[in-house]
C-alpha cells in the first residue's frame, strides 16, 4: 500500500460540542459521562486549523470548531498559576490541575496557532505568552519537554519573521532549551547500551515524541551530537518494530522494559501518528527518503497495513478503532485516535513537525 488516503473530518463534528471535543465514546456514541480532555482538545485545535485550510467547502463551519477548541483551552487554562486543568466533566467542572503532558500538548497547539493562523494569531500568541514562563522554573517529563520544545520551534519561526520577544526574552527561552539539551544528553547517557538506544528503562507511549526532542532540540541548536542521538533512538526504535512490510507497535497492556521482550498488546492508535511525526522531522533534517518511505508505512497502519491487517478506519463515518488488540481490534471509537489518523495524515502531507 503506497497512497496516502485522505481521512473523512465529518467526524470531528460528531465529537464536538459548542465546549470542546468529547474525550470517549461507548463504541461510536461520544460518551458525556468522561467529558473533555485538554489533551484531546489541544490536538483538535491543531487538527481544525489545519482542516480549516484544506476543506474551503466546510471552513466555516470548521472555523466555527477551531473556535471552540481555543476557547476550551482557554477555559482550561488556571489564571492564578498558568497551568492547564486536565479534564473538563461534562458539566464544566474542572479537575487535575497540573503540568502534565496537557500542559505541553496546549503550549504547543497554542504556539502552533499563533505561527499559522492569521484569524487567532493575536490571542493565541497572548495565550502563548502566559503559559510558556512556567518552563524557567518547574521542572517536566521527557514527553512534557518534547511538547514543549515543539512550542518554541514555533515561536523562533515567528520570531524570525516577526519580532515578538522583548529585550533578553529570547536569550531566556535560549537558556532553557541548552538546558535542556544537557538533560537530554544525560538521560541518553545513563541509559543507553548496545542493545538498549533509547533515554528511559522503559518506553511507555507517544514515543515517537521522545524521538523528536532530541531531533528537533539538535536542529535548533545546531547541535550535531543530539541529533545523533535522536537519530540512533530512531534507527533502535524502527528496527525493533518493524515486521517485513508494517508497524507492530509496543503494546501498552505492559510498557516494554529495557532487557525484556517488547509487549504485543494492545497498540495504540497514537503510536502509529507520533511515528510519522517523527520519521517526517527525520526527512526534512536528514533529506534521507527512507524515512519519507517509514512514514507512510507508519501512517498505513491505520488502514490495515499493521499486525491483523485490519483498518481501523470507518469508512462510513471517518471515525478510528481504539486501538489492536489481541485479536480483534477496540470497538470504540474515541477522539485521542481520531485525532492520531489526522495528525498523522497533515504530518505526512504537509511536511511540517506535528
Amino acid at each position: 500500500m503506497t497512497r496516502i488516503i485522505k481521512p473523512n473530518n465529518d467526524y470531528l463534528f460528531a465529537l464536538s460540542t459548542p465546549h470542546g471535543i468529547m474525550q470517549h465514546t461507548m463504541f461510536n456514541l461520544p460518551d458525556p459521562e468522561h467529558g473533555y480532555s485538554t489533551d484531546d482538545n489541544a490536538r483538535a485545535l491543531i487538527v481544525a486549523n489545519l482542516w480549516k485550510n484544506t476543506d474551503l467547502k466546510k471552513k466555516k463551519l470548521l472555523r466555527n470548531l477551531e473556535t471552540g477548541y481555543l476557547r476550551f483551552l482557554k477555559f482550561a487554562r488556571d489564571e492564578s498559576s498558568s497551568q492547564f486543568y486536565c479534564y473538563i466533566s461534562f458539566d464544566l467542572h474542572k479537575k487535575e490541575l497540573g503540568l502534565g503532558d496537557w500542559y505541553g500538548r496546549s503550549a504547543f497547539a497554542l504556539a502552533y496557532l499563533a505561527y499559522y493562523s492569521k484569524l487567532f494569531e493575536k490571542v493565541a500568541w497572548e495565550m502563548t505568552q502566559k503559559t510558556l514562563p512556567l518552563i524557567f522554573n518547574k521542572e517536566f517529563s521527557i514527553r512534557t519537554k518534547a511538547f514543549l520544545i515543539l512550542a518554541l520551534y514555533y515561536i523562533l519561526k515567528k520570531n524570525e519573521t516577526k519580532r515578538i520577544f522583548r529585550n533578553g526574552e529570547l536569550d531566556r527561552y535560549r537558556k532553557v532549551l541548552k538546558m535542556w539539551r544537557d538533560d537530554l544528553k544525560k538521560q541518553a547517557k545513563a541509559n543507553f547500551s548496545d542493545k538498549w538506544h533509547w533515554p528511559e528503562k522503559m518506553i511507555t507511549y507517544d514515543n515517537g515524541k521522545v524521538i523528536q526532542a532530541y531531533l528537533i532540540l539538535g536542529d535548533l541548536l545546531k547541535d550535531h551530537e543530539l541529533t545523533s542521538l535522536g537519530r540512533q533512538m530512531l534507527e533502535f526504535y524502527t528496527h525493533a518494530i518493524f515486521k517485513k512490510d508494517f508497524f507492530q507497535f509496543p503494546g501498552n497492556k505492559n510498557f516494554w522494559s529495557k532487557g525484556e521482550k517488547m509487549p504485543v498488546y494492545d497498540e495504540q492508535a497514537v503510536e502509529s501518528y507520533s511515528m510519522t511525526a517523527a520519521l517526517i522531522t527525520a526527512y526534512k533534517l536528514f533529506k534521507d527518503k527512507k524515512y519519507l518511505k517509514q512514514a507512510k508505512i507508519a501512517y498505513n497502519w491505520f488502514w490495515g497495513q499493521n499486525r491483523l491487517k485490519k483498518t481501523l478506519v470507518d469508512k462510513a463515518s471517518g471515525a478510528v478503532y481504539d486501538g489492536l488488540m489481541k485479536k480483534q481490534i477496540n470497538d470504540n471509537q474515541g477522539a485521542e485516535s481520531y485525532l492520531a489518523l489526522n495528525l498523522a495524515y497533515f504530518a505526512l502531507t504537509k511536511k511540517i513537525h506535528l
